[in-house]
């Protein structure tokens, strides 16, 4: 679920003093959370989804929008919320925000008697104001900004494909639909439109394509951002190919409304004008307006970017790749551009599409300099520090992202975003390509001058990849070098950054897992927070861990959960009763007592994530922790439904292609796959003596051990995608299940393959984007560890050692004040996929133990 990150609460506030006196003099309660003023009606009964009103604002109409609507609302039975202040409403309305969001200056839930009439008297008090066309919703007249669209009232989630949560709604007859916005009005297949009585159009139908400008029939959309959309069509007047960019009046503005995303669109077609005589530039074919928003349609120069073409192909390090052609190709295209007065400031792979014969065109110049015009804008990551501090722009800035965008080429990883402390890459890069070790081009020396802090430093690089001399060697930055002597210290940094996650969930502050569906759980809630805690042992540490137990059962009074292990009450169960024998805390016990008791049978998953094979893993620890054996039949239920269909010989029916990485993700892989499946019923058998799960555990595992050379093979590959290594999707999570059937079994086929996994997965880190343990490199380092700790070699330990750099690489601020990002390159504090799971992994790179959570304690209790 994809979150709307909204930071800035500067700006003129919107609630006055007299405006909040006049609310709660109408029985009203106010309350400021997050970038919201939330206006409450006390015992109002309101249904958990229905039609909403969104009343659209600008930064500088905010003000006086909610002071016009604030009579009526507070004499109508409704709860409503409204932007805090008017910087909140910029970035609501900026090009950083996803599109179901842009313009909800006002949300309005109301029972379903006072809707119709409360949005028809908003629109009419509304009449003449200004605001940006909310794309999720149905506007309700052309002359005022009031929409609606039929949502949530209350937070519902389900679980999407890919096993993580999305908002829905329930229809008719009570089935789950997707009920986040997104960047196109949706009707409710099964009510009328409140305004008009009809019942909406047969769903499912293609709308076909939509002429523009009279000229130009577009099929479908490339991208919906909030600003806008990017379309690929065709020109009826010549018959070629076209792109159209639009832009959406009244979105990303200036905070005094001076300027807004229709003028960047101006400003490139001006830079484009400028630039018709460079080839490998697009050129402009028509810009014209419709209604209050603005296109430009440029020739259509291909539909491969750089992005894709290495995710697609690999990176650029293998025999056909050539680091040197594209480097040169696209500084000269810099150098042709700077030419002529332009500077491109947004050269990221994004914004470079390939030819066929892999010649370089450079797209998208809303934020480029010409002639004094600058605007303020940057890509993070890629973006000179300079850049995005808004000083002023120079040809330099260009030679950073150059060197930002061919270290992506060559390790396929994004550079770290560093836009909170505008801190410049101090060695990181040449640190990343060293890491690759032999596979690097001579051409990708020049990286790390490209990306120096000192712009004569970008100059004399820049100067010696056009000659083709040779550039200074590579050689990591020894402060991205993690030691034995110095891990205490990143440790000590992680663990302060996951105790202040555990304060801000405490403290229900913005951006902590509080304010997420199920704050309660293993993956990124209070369950895998606290968990890691527990186990530092010091007071402070404890303390907090005790505070997040009690917190926890109290939410869960609240709101019940999801069933599984990493999303839901299962991992939450495991959570508690772990809290409650380490700190002695009966209470704990009582509150595990009728947790986590979701009946088998009313579970469709069998995976480990959210399904059967989680949820009896979670069971079998619960009845070693409490002694419950209620908890022993859980598990045994949960194991009988996964062993009738025999996973095993699905798998060997039709046997997946170990290149074919969805497949390998949800028919192998431990989170969605048959991997997890078989460590449970090896835990069962192992803890239980439960022989039919272990027949099915063995013959999965055979059949997995059977397809390891193929996955490890297929790691290997240059087109090897950064997640075939990882724990959730890939070799970590089904080595690990190998390594430990191993160690049980006395089976040395199974340890070796493991081991080879393993070498594999250390191959591989390099080019892994992100430092978490469900998808990232503390995944990789535990597995490493595990086969340290089951073949008592030293190799994967030190192996381990060199992954724990690379985190450190992965991590924003400082070497000596890492910032440890998650997995959307923001600091974050989740288990899988944040701080507090990157800590698990060095903890025990530093201080030994075992792993938590895959209930390796069961491993060594076979009756």
């Amino acid at each position: 679920m994809r979150e709307t990150r909204v930071r800035e609460y500067a700006g003129t506030r919107t609630c006055t003093v007299g405006m909040r006196d006049r609310a709660v003099a109408a029985g009203r309660v106010v309350s400021d959370y997050g970038p919201w003023t939330d206006v409450a009606l006390p015992g109002l009964d309101l249904p958990p989804q229905g039609w909403k009103i969104h009343v659209s604002a600008r930064p500088v109409t905010l003000l006086a929008t909610v002071d016009r609507v604030l009579p009526l609302l507070l004499r109508t039975p409704c709860r409503f919320k409204f932007a805090r202040t008017t910087e909140v409403m910029r970035e609501l309305n900026s090009h950083h925000n996803r599109p179901g969001a842009v313009g909800k200056g006002v949300t309005v839930y109301t029972r379903p008697d006072d809707f119709a009439d409360l949005a028809e008297k908003l629109a009419a008090e509304l009449v003449g104001m200004e605001g940006p066309n909310i794309p999720s919703d149905r506007r309700l007249r052309p002359d005022s900004p009031v929409h609606y669209r039929y949502a949530p009232f209350a937070g519902a989630y389900g679980i999407d494909g890919n096993g993580d949560f999305q908002l829905v709604l329930h229809d008719g007859e009570g089935r789950e639909r997707p009920g986040a916005a997104d960047g196109r009005y949706q009707a409710p297949d099964w009510l009328p439109d409140p305004f008009t009585g009809r019942p909406p159009a047969p769903a499912g139908g293609d709308p076909g394509p939509v002429l523009l400008g009279g000229r130009f029939l577009v099929p479908g959309a490339i991208a919906h951002t909030a600003v806008g959309g990017v379309y690929r069509g065709t020109d009826r007047e010549s018959g070629t190919g076209v792109v159209v960019k639009e832009r959406r009046a009244y979105t990303g503005e200036e905070a005094d409304g001076s300027r807004d995303a229709r003028h960047r669109l101006r400003g490139e077609a001006a830079v484009l004008r400028r630039l018709e005589d460079v080839a490998g530039v697009p050129r402009v074919v028509d810009h014209f307006r419709h209604g209050a928003d603005e296109f430009l349609v440029t020739t259509d120069v291909g539909p491969r970017d750089l992005r894709t073409d290495v995710a697609e192909n690999g990176t650029y390090t293998t025999a056909g790749r050539d680091l040197a052609r594209l480097g040169r190709d696209l500084l000269g295209l810099l150098d042709a551009v700077h030419g002529r007065g332009v500077l491109v400031r947004d050269l990221a792979p994004k914004n470079i599409v390939l030819a066929a014969d892999g010649t370089p065109f450079l797209v998208d110049f809303e934020i480029s300099h010409l002639e004094g015009d600058q605007v303020h804008g940057w890509t993070p990551g890629y973006s000179s520090p300079a850049q995005e501090l808004g000083e002023p722009a120079c040809a330099e800035d260009d030679l950073y992202s150059l060197g930002a965008t061919l270290l992506y080429a060559v390790t396929g990883i994004d550079p770290a975003a560093r836009s909170t402390a505008a801190v410049p890459d101090d060695g990181r890069a040449r640190t990343a390509l060293a890491a690759l070790e032999g596979g690097v081009p001579p051409c990708a020396r020049a990286v790390p001058g490209l990306m120096s802090p000192d712009p004569a430093e970008r100059r004399a690089a820049a100067d010696l990849l056009r000659s083709g001399a040779d550039h200074p060697p590579l050689r990591a930055d020894p402060r991205y070098t993690v030691t034995r002597a110095s891990l205490p210290s990143l440790v000590a940094n992680a663990l302060e950054q996951t105790r202040g996650v555990a304060r801000d969930l405490l403290a229900g502050r913005g951006g902590s897992p509080g304010g997420r569906p199920s704050p309660t759980n293993l993956y990124r809630g209070s369950a895998g927070v606290g968990m890691e805690l527990l186990r530092q042992g010091d007071p402070e540490s404890l303390g907090l861990a005790r505070a997040l137990a009690h917190w926890t059962t109290g939410f869960l009074a609240l709101r019940r959960q999801l069933p599984g292990l990493q999303d839901g009450e299962a991992g939450t169960a495991l959570f508690l009763a772990t809290a409650a024998r380490e700190l002695d805390e009966p209470v704990l016990f009582e509150a595990v007592r009728g947790l986590a008791r979701t009946a088998p049978e009313s579970v469709t998953g069998t995976d480990h994530s959210s399904g059967l094979a989680g949820i009896g893993l979670a069971q079998l620890q619960l009845w070693r922790l409490c002694g419950d054996d209620s908890r022993l039949a859980l598990a045994r239920s949960c194991a009988e439904r996964l062993v009738a269909p025999s996973p095993a010989e699905g798998l060997r029916s039709s046997p997946p292609d170990p290149r074919d990485h969805d497949e390998v993700t949800t028919r192998l892989g431990f989170s969605h796959g048959v991997a997890g499946v078989a460590h449970f019923l090896l835990c069962l058998e192992a803890a239980a003596g439960d022989t039919d799960a272990g027949a099915e555990a063995a013959a999965c595992l055979d059949v997995l051990a059977g397809l390891v050379p193929g996955l490890v093979a297929a790691a290997a590959a240059p087109e090897a995608r950064p997640m075939v290594a990882s724990f959730c999707q890939g070799l970590t999570g089904i080595g690990g299940v190998l390594l430990r059937a191993g160690a049980v079994w006395d089976e040395p086929r199974y340890t070796e393959l493991a081991a080879t996994a393993a070498a594999r997965c250390r191959a591989h880190a390099p080019k892994m984007q992100v430092a978490c343990q469900c998808c990232g490199l503390a995944g990789v380092g535990e597995f490493l560890l595990d086969t340290a700790d089951l073949t008592g070699g030293s190799a994967p330990r030190d192996a381990a050692l060199d992954v724990a750099g690379l985190v450190l690489v992965r991590s924003a601020g400082t070497p000596e004040a890492p910032v440890l990002l998650d997995h959307t390159r923001e600091p974050g504090g989740g288990w899988a996929t944040g701080a507090s799971g990157v800590l698990s992994f060095l903890r025990r790179l530093d201080r030994g133990g075992p792993r938590d959570w895959l209930g390796d304690e069961l491993l060594d209790a076979r009756p």
